[in-house]
């Protein structure tokens, strides 16, 4: 039951996320956070990539977000009585078809 909790919170997390992006009237044109130079370098998948500030402060924010979701399967799956297993979770599923 814990963890059908944890997915139904899951998706009204994604959904409030969805609503708060399309609400969100940002001008990139004239931000200079978004169109500065890369600074950052680094390494997905074998691949070398690099990035801004910006870009940086994302990815910081989705290995965060992630952690997080994660963390919360975790405890679900503990209060269930079930034996850890982050393959077989609906937000670990979803993230990894999103990439």
């Amino acid at each position: 039951m814990a963890q059908y909790r944890f997915q139904e919170d899951y998706v009204e997390r994604l959904r409030e996320q969805d609503r708060r992006l399309r609400e969100e009237r940002h001008d990139y044109n004239n931000d200079p956070y978004f169109y500065t130079a890369p600074i950052y370098r680094y390494n997905r998948g074998g691949s070398y990539y690099e990035t801004n500030q910006y870009g940086a402060d994302l990815l910081r924010q989705a290995v965060n977000n992630g952690y997080q979701e994660g963390f919360r399967a975790g405890v679900a799956d503990r209060q269930d009585g079930w034996r850890p297993d982050y393959q077989q979770s609906y937000a670990f599923q979803d993230a990894t078809l999103r990439l």
